[in-house]
């Protein structure tokens, strides 16, 4: 696709995703601002689109922090390599948030809502309609100040409205415990993609599970108790997969430091 092509595209995109979510009773009353950058996005390349005010949101350094508290220490602890300093800890938080403070100012200072990467050019019309319709819904749960929850939930429930926009199925049609047994094999294969896996794909699949028999699951979504119960449960269910992942990881590329 032509640059010149990409912004009537992603206005229609816009339109399409909120018709689609006023359908499902939720209607935010306002239109959300685009712009496309002719260039990568620095913190991953791979990424089609941001949602703005989740990059002001987000702190680099706590999510490191939690990183190595959650994972990383119980990881080194169960191999039997020491937990990391506290000075390395700290060294770890300061670099992540002054790295992360110096790539999001740019983003940040834009006065677009959502923002438009190269990649997603190589996209087709109903891709793109998919990737806008996750960035508007994390522009929902912010509108409706429920974006407070955690990580796990706020992709999940983004990627579980886009799905339910395209309508796409879900790849374990047999339930929650069949998924679970899936994903492991899946994150012992290939360890490096675990974030995606379990994250995304992983969050996506427990929320279907949750709010299937619902008529307007989206709308159960924006309930800040419903949205708890489910990233408890999911944290509870992911958090030894993530365990295997990262000793998977540890174990291949045997240095006495994963980070």
């Amino acid at each position: 696709m032509e640059v010149k092509n990409v912004t009537p595209l992603l206005e229609k995109s816009i339109e399409n995703a909120l018709s689609f979510y006023k359908r499902e009773d939720i209607d935010i009353d306002y239109i959300p601002t685009i712009q496309y950058l002719d260039e990568l996005y620095e913190f991953d390349p791979s990424v089609p689109a941001v949602y703005t005010k989740t990059l002001e949101d987000n702190s680099s350094g706590k999510l490191v922090e939690k990183f190595i508290m959650g994972f990383i220490d119980p990881v080194f602890e169960k191999v039997g390599e020491d937990k990391l300093e506290e000075h390395e800890k700290s060294e770890l938080i300061k670099k992540a948030e002054t790295t992360y403070k110096i790539i999001t100012k740019k983003y940040t200072e834009s006065e677009a809502d959502i923002l438009v990467f190269k990649p997603m050019l190589e996209y087709d019309t109903n891709t793109i309609e998919y990737h806008i319709a996750h960035e508007i819904w994390h522009m929902i749960e912010n509108i409706k100040n429920v974006a407070t929850t955690g990580f796990f939930i706020k992709e999940g429930t983004a990627t579980y409205a886009a799905n339910r926009f395209k309508g796409i199925n879900y790849r374990y049609s047999d339930g929650w415990n069949k998924f679970i047994s899936v994903m492991e094999k899946e994150v012992l294969t290939n360890p490096s993609t675990w974030d995606k896996l379990l994250f995304y794909i992983g969050a996506t699949q427990m929320i279907h599970e949750k709010v299937k028999n619902y008529e307007k699951p989206l709308k159960l979504l924006l309930n800040p108790s419903v949205r708890k119960e489910i990233e408890e449960e999911f944290l509870k269910e992911i958090t030894p997969l993530v365990f295997k992942a990262l000793e998977r990881i540890y174990n291949e590329i045997r240095t006495p430091r994963i980070i």
